[in-house]
């Protein structure tokens, strides 16, 4: 759902998941490999902070002029890390979540150069929308989850970036994991058909995967004393539900690959009509094994098939921002699949001074 509310362009998103709140659960389990080393994380560090130590000087001498310049790539790099490292709180406990996004243009040199007070502008742009996305989420306890900023356009003499502020509403980790489906918890395959027993809701089963993949996102504790950075983050799209990575070995249709799929071929001669009835409505049990399965295909099977998603090779789970199902046809037959539309993704560095 997208509104404008901002002067600066911008679209909105509301994405509750009261459904359940972050725990130590089953994907504490599944890989993790994207912890750098203690040195490349004493560099990430050194980096963030001294460009922090910039902006802030900047914002106290407002007619200060750096005349230093870098690439677009180090411009994004640097705002990324700034304002997750500064302003973020990635791994708190949070149990429902808004989003909105907005637009800044970032001034570029005829040498594809960035001059370091045009990125200190969009610096204060963008901070000043995140504090009234911040203040538009509604919710009582909340603080900023992690900040996407991207490149939506260029041109010859700017750049268009698209911020993207997950704003997450605090919660309380509630220990052991659970299944987070309790029984007559259905819901119905379809877009925004609701539930088994109340198809009236604008709401469907993708809808509430999401919202509890994103709630139960583990809690990363460390030694006190350690400083935990994200950067470089990546989003991507349109991963198929039936793509050939999420193939787990099984021929039961809808239990055949991690992500939702279900296809015609597969209904039993007494029932050839099956996708019209009892996968339409998927009940607590099912729903279970989906959140699980599809929790594996995003924690250990994406940030781990470098061949199929090399912008995510060992990187962390950020946000999985829309997981939708649909219908289409392959050799004359129907197929329903769950497709994830836009996940994030970020590089994870943890920095102990004392090593």
């Amino acid at each position: 759902m997208r509104k404008p509310i901002l002067s600066i362009v911008s679209v909105a998103a509301i994405i509750v998941a009261a459904l359940a709140i972050n725990s130590c659960n089953k994907q504490d389990e599944l890989k993790q490999t994207n912890i750098n080393k203690n040195d490349e994380a004493r560099i990430v560090f050194q980096k963030v902070t001294k460009f922090i130590d910039k902006v802030k000087y900047i914002k106290e001498n407002p007619d200060f002029k750096s005349g230093e310049e870098v690439s677009v790539d180090s411009a994004l790099w640097y705002l990324n890390a700034g304002f997750n490292f500064e302003m973020s709180a990635p791994d708190n406990v949070y149990n429902a979540f808004y989003v909105d996004s907005s637009l800044v243009l970032l001034p570029v040199g005829q040498e594809g150069l960035v001059h370091f007070n045009d990125i200190m502008t969009a610096y204060s742009l963008i901070e000043d929308t995140m504090n009234m996305i911040l203040s538009d989420a509604p919710f009582d306890e909340k603080d900023k989850k992690f900040t996407f900023i991207e490149v939506k356009s260029v041109d010859n003499s700017n750049i268009l970036l698209k911020n993207t502020t997950i704003i997450g509403e605090k919660g309380i980790d509630p220990g052991s994991d659970y299944p987070p489906f309790e029984e007559g918890n259905n819901w119905i395959y379809g877009n925004n058909l609701g539930k088994c027993d109340d198809p009236t809701l604008y709401y469907d089963a993708g809808d509430t995967l999401r919202d509890i993949i994103n709630s139960r996102r583990p809690i990363y504790i460390h030694d006190e004393g350690h400083i935990v950075i994200y950067s470089n983050p990546v989003t991507i799209t349109h991963i198929n539900g039936n793509h050939i990575a999420f193939y787990n070995g099984t021929n039961t249709n809808n239990y055949n690959f991690l992500l939702f799929y279900v296809n015609e071929n597969n209904c039993p001669p007494e029932n050839p009509d099956c996708l019209d009835d009892y996968w339409y409505c998927l009940e607590y049990d099912e729903l279970n094994n989906y959140y699980y399965s599809t929790s594996e295909a995003i924690y250990d099977v994406i940030p781990n098939s470098q061949q199929y998603w090399p912008e995510a090779y060992e990187k962390t789970f950020m946000h999985l921002d829309t997981l939708y199902g649909h219908n289409y046809q392959i050799n004359q037959k129907e197929h329903r699949v769950h497709d994830i539309k836009y996940i994030h993704y970020a590089k994870r560095h943890v920095y102990d001074p004392g090593e």
